[in-house]
C-alpha cells in the first residue's frame, strides 16, 4: 500500500472529507496539521495572544520552524510516496526542495489571483498543483508551469449518504463576511429581513441595518457550516470574489447543496451551471427585487423547495464528491508519472 503524508489543518472543512478520500482511494494516509502546535493553532490561548501583540511575527516564525521541523521528520520516518498539502502556505521553500527528494509532492492551493506573489512564489516548488479557478490555471500554464490542473472543489457527503429532510429552523440563512468596501451585500440582503434572515459572519455585520439578523460569528469548522445550512429552508450564495477575476466557483455552493438545502444563489460566473441545473439543483436570481420575489416563493412552496434541495443534493452525491475529485488528481498525477517515465 502507497503511503502518503497528508499536510492539513484538522479543523478545517477539508480535512475529514479528503482524509477519507485518501483512504477510500487504497493509500496509507499519515497527517501533519500545519497550524498544529500553540502557536499557530486558532484556539490557543498563545497564539490568539501572540496576534494581538507586537511580537506577532515572531511568534508565527516559531510556530512555523516547529511545523517544517515536524514534517520533515515524519517524511524522513515514514518515507512516503505521496506528500500532499492542502494549502500548508507555512512550508518553507527549502523543506519543498528536501520533500521532494523522495516523494511526489502535491498541493491543492485554495488561493487564486488575489494570492498571486504567493503562487509564482512556491508554483516550481511542487511536482502537481491543483486550484479551482481555470483563469489562474491557464495564467500558469502559459508561464510554462504545466504542472497546474483545474481541480473543482466538491461536498463532503459520500456516494452512499442519503437525503433527510431535517428539522428547518431558519426560514433563511446567509454564511459570509461583510466588508463595505469590497462586497454590496447589504443591500442585495435587504429585502429578505422580514422573510426571517439569519446571517453569520463578521462582527462588521452589526454596524449595519441587518445587525437584528446578525447570529454570531461561525467558527470555522465543518459541523458548525453544515448544520446551519441543514436547518435552513433557504441558503443564499453570494460570490465572495467581486474585484478579483476568476472562473470556478468557491466552496460554498457545494457545501450548501451536499448539506440538502435548497441553494439561492447570484450567478457573477456562468461556471455554477456547469456544476448545477438552474431551476432543477438550485435556483439564480438577478438583483435584489429577483432575489425578494423567488425567496418568497420557495418558502410558501414547500414541495418545489424540497425537489429543488433534493436535486442538488443528488447531483453532488453522484457528481462531485471528494472521492471524485481525489480519483481524479491521482488520475492526472499517475498519468503524467508514466507519460514521463517517472516512478509512481
Amino acid at each position: 500500500m502507497k503511503k502518503v503524508l497528508f499536510i492539513c489543518v484538522k479543523d478545517s472543512v477539508f480535512y475529514k472529507p479528503v482524509h477519507k478520500a485518501l483512504v477510500d482511494y487504497g493509500l496509507e494516509v499519515y497527517t501533519a496539521d500545519w497550524r498544529g502546535n500553540i502557536w499557530l493553532g486558532r484556539k490557543s490561548i498563545i497564539h490568539r495572544i501572540g496576534e494581538k501583540s507586537p511580537f506577532r511575527g515572531k511568534v508565527r516564525d516559531i510556530g512555523n520552524k516547529i511545523v517544517n521541523r515536524k514534517v520533515l521528520k515524519m517524511a524522513s520516518e515514514l518515507n512516503p510516496d505521496y506528500v500532499f498539502a492542502m494549502k500548508a502556505k507555512n512550508l518553507e521553500l527549502d523543506t519543498l526542495d528536501k520533500l521532494r527528494e523522495n516523494s511526489i509532492t502535491i498541493n491543492w492551493y485554495a488561493d487564486v489571483l488575489d494570492n498571486w506573489d504567493t503562487w509564482q512564489k512556491i508554483v516550481t516548488y511542487y511536482d502537481y498543483m491543483f486550484n479551482y479557478d481555470a483563469y489562474l490555471v491557464d495564467l500558469l500554464n502559459k508561464q510554462g508551469h504545466n504542472h497546474v490542473y483545474q481541480l473543482p472543489w466538491a461536498g463532503a457527503i459520500s456516494k452512499d449518504s442519503k437525503w433527510e429532510n431535517f428539522g428547518k429552523k431558519y426560514n433563511i440563512s446567509f454564511i459570509g463576511s461583510y466588508h463595505p468596501e469590497r462586497f454590496p451585500r447589504v443591500d442585495l440582503l435587504k429585502g429578505l429581513k422580514k422573510m426571517g434572515l439569519n446571517i453569520w459572519g463578521n462582527k462588521a455585520w452589526l454596524k449595519t441595518e441587518l445587525k437584528d439578523c446578525y447570529r454570531g460569528f461561525l467558527e470555522p469548522e465543518p459541523k458548525n457550516i453544515e448544520m446551519i445550512y441543514k436547518k435552513s429552508k433557504i441558503a443564499i450564495y453570494l460570490d465572495s470574489i467581486y474585484d478579483v477575476k476568476c472562473s470556478g466557483i468557491t466552496l460554498r455552493p457545494f457545501e450548501i447543496t451536499s448539506a440538502g438545502t435548497m441553494m439561492l444563489g447570484q450567478v457573477f460566473r456562468d461556471e455554477l451551471f456547469d456544476f448545477f441545473e438552474d431551476g432543477k439543483d438550485f435556483i439564480s436570481f438577478e438583483g435584489k427585487e429577483d432575489l425578494i420575489k423567488k425567496a418568497e416563493y420557495f418558502l410558501n412552496n414547500d414541495g418545489m423547495r424540497i425537489q429543488i434541495a433534493r436535486s442538488g443534493f443528488e447531483k453532488v452525491k453522484n457528481k462531485h464528491t471528494y472521492n471524485d475529485r481525489i480519483n481524479k488528481m491521482f488520475e492526472i498525477v499517475i498519468h503524467e508519472q508514466a507519460k514521463n517515465g517517472k516512478k509512481n
